[in-house]
């Protein structure tokens, strides 16, 4: 199969975990399009962040500008590992507190956070020119 095949279909499921719900609790979940096009909140600028970082590497994709797009790739690796970092933090700092040890903040996650992840991990792997 192709580089840019396998690229775009990155970019596709990029786009489609923007959809997908990032947190979830319960039945309740919020994807990144939600956190962004929310009424009367506060919009996170990793949230605006990740989205155009995704929509630029969905273009520069099916443009075929290889470097760039991987550039963009492992942004969104280290925006979703920052998040996890601060998420592992918040999480040490309640244990340390006593106020909640046994919660684990990642069994919040939703499927959109771990497509995102795995995504853009590939997206660094495979955003090369085809080799022929």
């Amino acid at each position: 199969m192709d580089n840019k095949k396998i690229s775009l279909a990155i970019a596709g499921a990029m786009l489609i975990s923007l959809f997908l719900p990032i947190v979830k609790i319960g039945p309740l979940g919020v994807s990144i399009f939600d956190a962004i096009t929310a009424k009367g909140g506060d919009v996170s600028t990793e949230a605006i962040g990740i989205s155009v970082l995704v929509v630029a590497f969905a273009v520069l994709t099916f443009m075929e500008k290889h470097l760039f797009a991987r550039i963009c790739s492992g942004g969104i690796l280290l925006a979703c590992l920052y998040g996890m970092m601060k998420m592992a933090d918040a999480q040490s700092g309640l244990e340390k507190s006593g106020f909640g040890g046994d919660v684990n903040f990642f069994s919040f996650l939703g499927i959109g956070a771990y497509l995102l992840l795995l995504s853009s991990v590939a997206g660094v792997i495979f955003s090369k020119p085809s080799s022929k």
